[in-house]
């Protein structure tokens, strides 16, 4: 659900709602991976507030993992701020 484009913020808001609920349900090697669809929250509000949310939350495995997420969101974010503009021009002009 966090890679669809309509819905992937409304399970971000679920995900850091019920954090601690799904940390207790789930084994703690497997909260890296709950969080790989963040990559694709490339819209500036979302992406900081899960920066922000992984900054204040200690999750025990999958370190480097995370990193590389978050680096990918990154990369999304900057793209769609630095070619949207250029592609809905390009698309939208006869």
């Amino acid at each position: 659900m966090l890679t669809n484009r309509a819905n992937g913020p409304l399970a971000w808001a679920f995900i850091a709602e019920s954090w601690d609920d799904l940390v207790a349900a789930y084994p703690s090697n497997s909260i890296a991976r709950m969080l790989t669809g963040t990559r694709s929250l490339d819209t500036r509000p979302v992406a900081e507030a899960v920066h922000a949310f992984v900054a204040s939350h200690e999750i025990p495995h999958g370190g480097k993992q995370i990193v590389q997420h978050l680096e990918k969101q990154r990369v999304s974010l900057s793209l769609r701020e630095r070619e949207s503009a250029r592609l809905t021009e390009r698309l939208t002009s006869g």
